[in-house]
């Protein structure tokens, strides 16, 4: 029941006295001087029982209004649920009253505030016990952080409903730090003349000193203060100081180049003859996507938070650090290129994890790339090394953005090329053989993930933490920020030439295909290229071949180079494997529909007339072997699918 009326009949139960004998029995030897109490009936009769125990003089006791709980207003007497109800949150308590005359938590504060406040300078030196109520408690713990509204409701979310147990003894340890007429941390004038710190040099006490030189003279004057450096090297602070000057890296805004830059150079030079520090990055303005300064009156930028919530704190982060603002260049800060990052880097690192957990099984991820003589996984590997000697040059020369942007790219051959290029692969069954393809597309894979978690740690760091959470590593470590630097490894520039040129002419062969309108499921007989570093490699032609779908790729040295030719003649044969691609395509389509997952087996059944059934004995094994089918047969079906032999329906079922 709420109850804050120092005339309601709420005495304290037996329960309620047993505790508070407790209580007292806890306080003994604390050496307690007052105990200030709420007028509430309950919290008077709790501090005489206390006042008691302790064996103080009734003096000791003072009722303080101030500290009484919250006026609940038409909610005094009912059930504690119908005040909770009332509000939607716990923030909206400190701005709005209950009805019939209730306070807000914001004027409570204020209160207990001033409260203890005046107690303190009254009775200075004193151990002053506080017996009071849970809202008290909790804003009195609030007053004595100096917390804004905003983090006094946090403190009571993370405190939960009950903040404080009956009868519960805390410290309340209030820090001597400016608060303002709310009694929230503020270290602005008039506030902060109240503050004075005995200073530990034995020389007398600290405080703000009236007439100010220049805000930016105090700002430039950070490395030697720090230290509370005096200019003798021989003191504790004096040689703390030189061990630590100068510093070895340093960053700020362009705006802050003729304030604090300026000073902090000029008084290193001044008294040290020597820069104070080592490296610097300046970062430049964020501005409205429009170009002008963000302001909240014009509220011409994006709330930050709800972009966090949104795309994560890390596409936040990667978006800012590959942009010009690194430069110390102007940024028009577009929500838009945070999506992109999220889209095309977050959710790809975590597509290929997802693909690779479907095959991993329990193997364990080795620090060192694998062994493997497939083209896919050599070209990746040296497409790793090569990303990972840029990032790190680029973070070793503080050119953060140069550091960054290889990143999007490289994600993108793993996501586009290399893990879409060895789905077969992963899908083989896996034999004893020690050069088991699916077995080194899997290690490759699982070495990739780790790398990459690495080398995204310093950039994005809470993608990396997870990635590497959700991976095995042999040797793992608690998080991939107690992991080495990954180490650079050998870089086959003929390969990475030798795939880029491979990759153009697939580019180029694809667009053919569309401009013929011809299905990329339907084989073609030949696709003629111009000589190119890939010509004499059979696993890469082999691959051209495969992606573009055609019988053979022919090198010609008749052909320009960027010029491709690509044979649309489509003879029955032709069509017929074509129509075999379709049908496998089908049939997965409906095992999708039906909620199968991949690998697990099913019977396909279908109907049609003469030449398609003839056309689907021909080519059951093939089309069982693609679809995990043991069995094709005649049968109902339903699902109609359109062939060059005629119609045919199909329906697939678990085996």
């Amino acid at each position: 029941t709420v109850s804050y009326k120092p005339d309601d009949p709420y005495p304290l139960t037996e329960r309620g006295r047993a505790q508070a004998d407790e209580a007292a029995a806890s306080l003994k030897g604390k050496d307690v001087d007052l105990i200030v109490t709420s007028p509430v009936l309950r919290t008077r009769e709790t501090a005489e029982r206390v006042r008691a125990a302790l064996g103080l003089p009734e003096s000791a006791v003072i009722v303080e209004p101030r500290i009484a709980e919250v006026n609940t207003g038409e909610f005094n007497g009912r059930p504690i649920e119908e005040y909770r109800e009332y509000f939607t949150t716990t923030l909206e308590k400190f701005t709005h009253p209950t009805p019939g005359g209730g306070e807000t938590l914001r004027a409570m504060m204020i209160r207990l505030g001033e409260a203890m406040r005046d107690i303190d300078a009254k009775h200075q030196g004193k151990r002053i016990l506080f017996v009071t109520h849970e809202y008290a408690v909790w804003l009195m713990e609030a007053v004595a952080r100096g917390a804004t509204d905003n983090e006094a409701a946090w403190m009571k979310v993370e405190g939960g409903d009950d903040y404080i147990a009956n009868a519960e003894v805390r410290e309340l340890d209030v820090a001597p730090i400016p608060r303002n007429a709310r009694f929230e941390l503020n270290y602005h004038r008039p506030y902060i003349d109240e503050i004075r710190w005995h200073c530990t040099c034995e020389l007398g006490t600290m405080e703000r000193v009236p007439d100010v030189f220049d805000c930016w003279f105090e700002s430039g004057s950070m490395p030697f203060a720090q230290f509370h450096y005096l200019g003798d090297r021989e003191t504790p602070e004096g040689r703390a100081f030189f061990e630590n000057f100068p510093a070895d890296f340093i960053a700020e805004g362009l705006d802050q180049t003729r304030g604090w830059f300026y000073t902090l150079m000029v008084l290193s030079v001044g008294l040290f003859d020597r820069a104070p520090y080592k490296s610097v990055i300046v970062n430049g303005m964020i501005l409205a996507e429009d170009g002008q300064k963000m302001s909240k009156k014009l509220k011409n930028y994006p709330d930050l938070m709800e972009i966090v919530r949104k795309y994560g704190a890390d596409a936040l982060r990667y978006y800012l650090l590959a942009s010009p603002a690194v430069r110390a260049e102007d940024l028009r800060f577009s929500q838009t290129g945070v999506e992109e990052v999220f889209k095309k880097l977050m959710l790809r690192i975590d597509n290929i994890r997802t693909f690779y957990a479907m095959y991993a099984g329990d193997a364990e991820i080795a620090h060192s790339a694998p062994e493997t003589s497939n083209i896919l996984d050599l070209w990746i590997r040296s497409r790793f090394f090569e990303t990972l000697d840029e990032v790190t040059r680029g973070l070793d020369q503080h050119e953060v953005d140069r550091a960054v942007r290889p990143l999007m790219g490289f994600i993108d051959d793993v996501s586009t090329w290399y893990i879409r290029r060895s789905r077969d692969r992963f899908k083989e069954k896996e034999s004893e053989n020690e050069g088991d393809d699916a077995r080194h597309a899997r290690e490759t894979t699982g070495w990739l993930l780790l790398s990459i978690a690495k080398l995204i740690a310093p950039i994005m760091p809470f993608l990396a933490d997870d990635l590497y959470g959700r991976l095995l590593v042999k040797h793992k470590k608690e998080s991939v920020h107690l992991e080495l630097w990954p180490e650079s490894g050998p870089i086959d520039t003929e390969l990475l030439s030798a795939m880029h040129a491979a990759r153009d002419v697939v580019t180029k062969a694809l667009e053919a295909r569309a401009k013929a309108g011809i299905k990329i499921r339907q084989p073609l007989a030949r696709l003629s290229v111009p000589r190119a570093p890939f010509a004499d490699n059979e696993a890469l032609v082999a691959l051209i071949a495969d992606e573009v779908n055609v019988h053979a790729v022919d090198p010609s040295e008749a052909l320009a180079a960027d010029t491709v030719v690509l044979d649309t003649t489509l003879t029955p044969k032709l069509r017929e494997e074509g129509d075999v691609r379709e049908a496998i395509r089908f049939i997965q389509e409906l095992r999708k529909k039906a909620g199968l997952t991949p690998g697990e087996s099913i019977v396909v059944t279908y109907a049609g007339d003469a030449a398609c059934a003839a056309f689907l004995e021909r080519h059951a094994a093939e089309i069982a072997r693609a679809t995990s089918a043991t069995a094709l047969s005649a049968g109902e079906a339903a699902a109609a699918l359109e062939l060059d032999c005629g119609t045919i329906t199909l329906a697939v079922a678990r085996a």
